[in-house]
């Protein structure tokens, strides 16, 4: 196992290629950027589900909240199901 890099985007959080090739990989990838060759990466906007965007909306406003008020929003159904969603239980749940 310590033959591969960490890939913290993989489930497993290991890499595909043993350390030597991953090197070499990443390597040949950085001097391609450098003359030019390949251009910057460009994040993709990913858009976010309204499903999940009301979820963040209510773990946000149940965040304000302070003792028993609190306790008493986490306890609620929506609340719960905002949780779910945000965990990827829930439909269009985004990680």
């Amino acid at each position: 196992m310590s033959d591969f890099p960490v890939q913290p985007s993989r489930r497993d959080g290991l890499g595909t290629m043993c350390r030597e090739h991953w090197t070499l990989y990443t390597r040949a990838l950085r001097r391609a950027r450098t003359k030019g060759v390949l251009p910057e990466p460009v994040p993709v906007p990913v858009e976010v589900p309204v499903r999940v965007r009301r979820a963040r909306a209510t773990i946000a406003a149940t965040d304000t909240l302070a003792g028993e008020a609190y306790t008493a929003a986490v306890a609620s159904d929506e609340v719960q199901e905002a949780l779910a969603t945000l965990a990827g239980h829930g439909e269009d749940a985004v990680p």
